[in-house]
């Protein structure tokens, strides 16, 4: 439904004129402008003229027939159906509906009760439409709100960086030379700026992690797969689970700063989980271009465990981890899946959208290990 229009728009399909016209005609009294169609054909060409909110269709008629057109109206169009036919015997309520229709009434009505029925499917229309519309709220919201924070990722990882941790180091040199060239230095005060020394290299290392945490400036120096790969290494040098990383498709690709920051954000969050929890050995990571959408598949080989009790735990617990991770994919259009089975492991796959397919499509690996494109949607 179109939130511009100020009055819903109804379209009559029927191959009777006399009936169509005399239902029109209650129609357009009661204050819904009314359009006909004498089939399903000119139906559709109606259809691609205009939306219509609501269209009321015969089953039997010459051509396409009702049946047929309601399909048509669900894939296609944005449109609620009620259905009517003179035929009861032959047609159920629950299998109209199964098909995708709003209503279904046997003819013979009166004006009054198909009036009534078009009401209580308006009025439903109206609520899913304002409940879209305030999700859509929603989700724009949600949307600026992490864009905000990670620019302020950014501006303190960049701080941490640029001004603490270079302090520090500068502390550092001066203290690791605060002796030089000075004899008869008690060898117990020597010792205890040692220790210092290190405590203050320590400190160091670790808020350039943290930095790098925050927003590690590969991703914004050379891309998104050169930062996966960096941060795989690194996690698989601090857990001891093996990562192998590789990508295909990916070169003719340009992805927005936010989609690459949201997929960084996912792998991040998915192996920071897989070191929590699965007790895993090796993790693989493929990042594949697949029109229409960039695929992403992390895979480990942990001890696994059962999705829909473990989201329904985290949901009572109110661990936000899983439902972060299915907020920023939502974010960006794409689908989230999950899979898991005991002491078999556990496998994520998204999907994320892209508009345009690229002609030709590369392989490019940072792994080992190389595999084409088909491979690596079939690992």
């Amino acid at each position: 439904m179109d939130p511009l229009r100020t009055k819903e728009t109804i379209l009559v399909v029927d191959d009777e004129r006399l009936f169509r016209r005399m239902l029109c005609q209650k129609l357009s009294r009661s204050g819904y402008p009314c359009s006909e169609a004498g089939s399903g054909e000119e139906a559709l060409k109606h259809l691609d003229q205009k939306p219509y909110d609501v269209v009321i269709t015969d089953i039997r008629m010459q051509g396409i027939s009702g049946i047929e057109l309601l399909r048509a109206v669900k894939n296609e169009y944005d449109s609620d159906v009620i259905v009517i036919t003179g035929y009861s015997e032959e047609y159920s309520y629950e299998n109209i509906i199964e098909i995708g229709a709003s209503d279904f009434m046997i003819k013979p009505f009166s004006p009054d009760e198909m009036l009534l029925r078009l009401n209580r499917v308006l009025h439903i229309r109206r609520l899913l439409e304002e409940r879209n519309l305030a999700y859509s709220a929603l989700q724009a919201v949600s949307q600026e709100l992490i864009k905000a924070q990670e620019h302020e990722r950014l501006r303190i990882a960049r701080d941490l960086h640029d001004r603490v941790a270079q302090d520090l180091s500068a502390l550092k040199i001066s203290m690791d030379t605060l002796f030089d060239d000075r004899a008869g230095i008690d060898p117990a005060l020597r010792h205890k700026v040692s220790s210092l020394c290190g405590v203050l290299g320590h400190s160091i290392n670790a808020l350039r992690e943290i930095a790098y945490n925050l927003r590690p400036p590969i991703l914004d120096q050379l891309g998104l797969r050169s930062a996966i790969f960096q941060y795989g290494q690194d996690f698989a040098a601090k857990s001891g689970v093996e990562v192998d990383f590789s990508s295909a498709g990916m070169d003719e690709l340009s992805l927005s700063s936010d989609v690459e920051i949201n997929l960084f954000r996912l792998i991040q969050e998915t192996l920071a989980n897989v070191q929590k929890h699965a007790h895993a050995k090796e993790v693989k990571i493929r990042l594949v271009a697949s029109f229409p959408n960039v695929v992403l598949r992390i895979e480990d080989d942990g001890v696994g465990f059962n999705v829909s009790e473990r989201m329904a735990a985290a949901l009572c617990e109110k661990r936000m981890g899983l439902k972060s991770m299915q907020e920023r994919v939502s974010l960006m259009g794409g689908t989230m899946a999950l899979k898991s089975v005991p002491q078999k492991g556990t496998r994520l796959v998204i999907k994320i959208p892209y508009d345009a397919l690229p002609e030709t499509r590369s392989v490019f690996t940072l792994s080992n290990t190389c595999f084409p494109s088909k491979d690596l949607l079939t690992r």
